[in-house]
């Protein structure tokens, strides 16, 4: 999970690698069925994201990525 978002926050694009390789991952974690909905949801916003080159009214890609790091560092072991 680590390589996928760091890749997507270096290259600024490869939401939808970034959401797939996630979404592989994530069952083998363990999860409480509550981090996986908020997973689902920041990635469904990377995706959207994807599609538009600056600041969406709804949300900010920069928000979005500091969500991301923080929902990978919220779960870590």
């Amino acid at each position: 999970m680590d390589t996928a978002l760091q890749a997507y926050l270096e290259q600024g694009h490869g939401a939808d690698a970034l959401a797939a390789s996630w979404r592989h991952l994530a069952p083998g974690l363990g999860l409480p069925p509550r981090l996986l909905t908020v997973m689902d949801s920041l990635l469904d916003a990377a995706e959207s994201a994807a599609l538009f080159d600056t600041e969406a009214c709804a949300f900010s890609p920069r928000e979005l990525q500091h969500h991301l790091r923080d929902w990978l560092d919220a779960v870590r072991p």
